[in-house]
């Protein structure tokens, strides 16, 4: 820039023209600074300059030819462009004042043609104004350059990428949001006898109250009405049943399924998903271990045990839901409720009569790589299959840490079985592989489905599998559910006819008997 003297009322008035011309093309395109140009819309200020060059006034002449000194430094690309914009005159002046090394014997227009093939072949431009050929540290920068541009366009393209991904996921969330409020939870019935000492057995969602007082209110014969599958989901401690559930609900709320939940864990202390009945609102677990002098297991079984005489109104609940696709019940870890207790009995009983029901029995698959581990979990699952004799869906969990193609090698191999116990000889050894070989028919029959509770993966293998369990729910557990009643009913019917006999010779023999009365003197 060159430097500048006092400055009179016509210099002043004229350089406050040409800022004012220029922060009015700087609004226009939204710069932060004077002369911080950005973007496509720096043809607005090389429009003004060019006109403000030509001005007839000196002053204001002078300030244009500084700002326009400041531009070619600023952005030297623009430089022929920003030549080409003014008229003849003031191009060869403004040639002549910043490029003065140029030859005058040669023509205007042969200067403005060799300036612009040396500008296109990579020529710079000093800031004294000389035009120099272009070296090998100017083609080093302009390669430099070249690739700092591709390095931003490459990371504009992964934050657009990233934008984009994080939109596809807020859209899901609130797919999601959506059908979860369109899911139909629901409400208490009201008890004949309620009674002050004894809570009732309460749903936790005040949503599904209102849902289910619009549908009572609406004609019941335009409802229709069809039974939900209930998975009852069975497994020791730290298989990962509460995680196996909030995957279930999240895979049925993307499938827009509809579905019931019931926790039946009196000890948990949080859950992730938020149960439309819960045994915590009923059975109190510390007061049960206080009041019985219980340990912890014991306290959990004594919840249960008092929660099942009330499982009645949990039928009732589930009942009244016509238009639920699925109920999924958590259980707690304590796994010998379903092999000998009568909780359990009277809890898969009760929803195998009302409803399609199988059992998911959750195992961990890390901790089965062992073959002496493995049998025992199998030997839980088998007394669990002919306690409740419900469709089984055996269910290998974390299998993102530890696929379980080992344990099917096993189930369908023999020999392979074998060879993992060969290294260890004990009893247990021995005794798990006799074991193995009267477990051929169990696992001839056995339904197996691979998950991650954690990723999905394999939730979609596994809803086709629980189609399965169904399909054998109404072809083999139902036919033998209505002999039984069908059993039942002839057995009641016949103690009914040898009741009414007897009370029929106990009459006859009241009739022919002679009863004397006693006669009372006065």
């Amino acid at each position: 820039m060159r430097k500048r003297g006092k400055e009179n009322d016509e210099q002043r008035a004229a350089k406050a023209f040409c800022l004012f011309t220029l922060t009015k093309s700087q609004e226009t395109i939204n710069l932060n600074s004077e002369f911080d140009i950005i973007g496509k819309n720096i043809e607005i200020i090389e429009n003004a300059i060019a006109k403000l060059v030509a001005d007839p006034k000196p002053a204001v002449r002078k300030h244009a030819t500084d700002c326009f000194e400041v531009l070619i430094h600023k952005i030297p690309t623009r430089r022929v462009i920003f030549l080409d914009k003014m008229d003849p005159t003031t191009r060869k002046k403004m040639a002549d004042a910043f490029f003065p090394q140029v030859s005058k014997s040669k023509s205007m227009q042969e200067r403005e043609g060799s300036f612009l093939t040396r500008l296109k072949s990579g020529g710079a431009i000093s800031r004294q104004g000389s035009l120099n050929e272009p070296d090998q540290n100017d083609q080093n920068s302009q390669k430099q350059q070249q690739e700092e541009r591709k390095q931003e366009e490459i990371k504009q393209e992964e934050v657009k990428q990233e934008e984009k991904k994080q939109e596809e996921v807020k859209q899901e969330v609130k797919q999601i949001k959506k059908t979860e409020e369109e899911t139909v939870k629901f409400e208490e019935p009201k008890p004949k006898k309620p009674k002050e000492t004894k809570k009732p057995i309460q749903e936790t969602n005040q949503q599904t109250k209102q849902e289910t007082n619009q549908n009572e209110d609406q004609d019941p014969n335009t409802q229709s009405k069809k039974t939900p599958i209930v998975i009852l989901v069975i497994g020791m401690a730290g298989s990962g049943k509460t995680t196996f559930m909030q995957r279930m609900i999240y895979q049925l709320t993307f499938l827009r399924k509809k579905f019931y939940t019931v926790n039946l864990d009196p000890a948990v202390s949080s859950l992730a998903w938020s149960p439309n009945i819960d045994i915590r609102d009923t059975v109190n677990y510390k007061e049960v271990m206080t009041q019985y002098e219980l340990g912890p297991n014991g306290a959990i079984l004594t919840s249960l045990n008092l929660f099942t005489t009330r499982f009645d109104q949990v039928i009732d609940l589930i009942a009244q839901k016509t238009d639920v696709d699925y109920v999924l019940i958590d259980t707690p870890g304590q796994i010998e409720i379903f092999t000998w207790s009568a909780s359990g009995t009277i809890i898969s009983e009760s929803l195998a009569c009302m409803f399609p029901t199988l059992v998911a029995y959750v195992v961990d698959t890390p901790r089965t790589s062992s073959p002496m581990t493995f049998m025992s979990n199998m030997l839980y699952a088998c007394s669990i299959l002919y306690k409740t004799q419900l469709p089984f869906l055996l269910t290998f969990n974390k299998i993102d840490v530890t696929k379980h193609d080992f344990a099917i090698e096993w189930m369908n191999d023999y020999d392979s079985f074998e060879n993992a116990l060969r290294e260890e000889k004990t009893y247990a050894s021995s005794l798990t592989r006799s074991m193995c070989l009267l477990f051929e028919e169990f696992y001839s029959n056995l339904k197996c489905a691979g998950i991650s509770a954690v990723t999905g993966e394999g939730m979609d293998e596994y809803i086709n599998s629980i189609s399965e369990c169904v399909l054998d729910y109404h072809n083999s557990y139902l036919p033998e559910l209505l002999k039984k009643r069908q059993q039942r009913e002839k057995m009641e019917a016949e103690r009914q006819k040898k009741e009414l006999k007897k009370l029929h010779k106990d009459i006859k023999k009241d009739q022919n008997r002679s009863v004397v009365q006693p006669k009372y003197e006065e």
